[in-house]
């Protein structure tokens, strides 16, 4: 039986980068098409009893500043990265926290601020500043830019990806600051630009501009991970993205559109075979022992057979299968302004395989014989960071104290990147976490019209991340 073909129906396929984002903070498994309506009813097992709708969300601190920070439109078509800098580095003033802004070209800007520990090697708080784009806001059920409460929600472009991870993490700090704690470890927020259009400005731009930040950092904290539920109150498996994909566009030029288009219907016919590198491991050994269905659980029983027998490996949900090989997403084939076809090809590699080995795979020589290609410089292959770096076990540790019946452990999202991929390769132990335990109801959003987040989740996720910043720095 030959190895099963990539399946089109995949999120990544469907979506591409926007769809990836529910990979990168919640469950593609559970309810992703759940309505609102739906959502609502689940949450009302764990809030009915707490008051949920007795409780003045926009009164507490935490709420009002993401609501703010929220109404700042940071897209790249109609929004000001600079407002929103300045906006936060007023904020970290108020706690006397001093914050250098980075103005760059067309509107960009990055933000950094230290405040120093006895270690000069730096707990590094990233976030990024830009969002997903709003093409059509009046199909939104409110304002992408008001940051409404509406029921146990608020609403906003960003809200979920990643301005409340942003606002979780200042607001830790500013605790944090606020107890006058001696700091074992000095302390970097780090806010950068364009991270939803490759990171030039970003990321990108930091690492070759800034090599005084760069050396200070010493365990990297963004967005990411995953938690999957049954409901709020049952958290199934919660999991810190320790790995992701190697992403790579490679661009292949011709004089004949029709060559182009046969390379495209080739990519969409190649087979696959499934590989077991040791950050797929890693992931597979703790998620696995946890899945509901019977038959899931035995087919990933055993990891060698997954990838070593074609029927146990078509057998997978297409989400795990996209876990285990290598991905190649042909776009439209474009008439260039100054003659000839191009076409883009973006690849998601599995951590730790090389570009070289990689490229075999998915782009053989007989397939681009005869064309010009561009391959954009990738960040670098790595197996991910380690599980058994002190930092990671001390999120886990109180990650299981808080929420004792759930699973804890790393996790390797499907589609989606994050700045991660510029820090590991350095050495740099990096680590996607989102502290809020909310359901896919809110997830799916992301990206989309009407993203959200549940005001009850996000309040407990900034005092989960209040805990988890004094546990690692003092």
């Amino acid at each position: 039986m030959p190895w099963a073909r990539r399946r089109t129906y995949s999120p990544f396929v469907r979506k591409q980068r926007k769809a990836a984002r529910i990979a990168l903070y919640g469950s593609l498994i559970i309810m992703a098409v759940a309505t609102t309506a739906g959502g609502f009813y689940l949450r009302r097992p764990l809030l009915g009893e707490q008051g949920w709708m007795r409780e003045k969300w926009a009164e507490r601190p935490e709420v009002d500043l993401l609501r703010r920070f929220v109404r700042i439109d940071t897209t790249k078509d109609t929004g000001s990265e600079v407002a929103a800098v300045r906006f936060l580095a007023a904020e970290l003033e108020k706690s006397g926290i001093r914050a250098t802004v980075e103005e760059l070209p067309g509107g960009k800007a990055n933000l950094w601020a230290i405040v120093n520990g006895a270690d000069p090697k730096a707990i590094v708080l990233h976030q990024h500043v830009d969002t997903d784009p709003v093409p059509d806001p009046s199909v939104w059920k409110h304002s992408p830019w008001s940051a409404d409460i509406e029921g146990p929600w608020l609403w906003g472009r960003g809200v979920f990806d990643m301005k409340s991870v942003g606002v979780a993490q200042i607001v830790a700090l500013q605790r944090l600051v606020a107890s006058r704690k001696p700091l074992k470890r000095s302390i970097m927020v780090l806010v950068t630009s364009s991270e939803e259009h490759g990171s030039d400005f970003g990321m990108r731009w930091i690492l070759l501009a800034h090599p005084e930040l760069v050396e200070r950092f010493g365990v990297f904290l963004t967005e990411g991970g995953a938690v999957e539920a049954r409901s709020p109150e049952d958290i199934k498996y919660w999991g810190t993205e320790t790995a992701q994909r190697l992403y790579v566009i490679a661009t292949f030029c011709s004089a004949n559109r029709q060559r182009l288009e046969d390379l495209r219907a080739d990519l969409h016919t190649i087979e696959h075979r499934p590989r077991m590198t040791e950050a797929v491991r890693r992931f597979f050994d703790a998620y696995a022992p946890y899945r509901d269905a019977g038959r899931i659980r035995a087919l990933l029983a055993d990891r060698a057979r997954m990838v070593e027998d074609p029927e146990t490996f078509a057998a997978l949900p297409p989400y795990l299968q996209s876990k285990l090989i290598h991905q190649a997403y042909p776009q439209a084939v474009k008439e260039e302004p100054g003659g000839g076809y191009s076409l883009e090809v973006r690849l998601l590699l599995l951590p730790g395989v090389s570009l070289e080995d990689a490229q075999a795979e998915l782009l053989p020589e007989w397939m681009v014989f005869g064309l010009r290609s561009v391959v954009q410089e990738p960040s670098g292959p790595t197996e991910g960071s380690s599980a058994d770096d002190p930092d990671f076990r001390t999120i886990n540790a109180i990650l299981r104290r808080r929420f004792p019946n759930a699973a804890i452990g790393p996790w390797l999202p499907v589609g989606s990147i994050t700045d991660a991929r510029f820090t590991r390769p350095l050495g740099v132990p990096s680590y996607g976490f989102s502290p809020f335990p909310v359901l896919s109801t809110d997830t799916v959003y992301i990206g989309r019209p009407n993203e959200r987040i549940d005001l009850p989740g996000y309040v407990q996720g900034v005092d989960l991340f209040t805990e988890i910043l004094a546990r690692l720095a003092t």
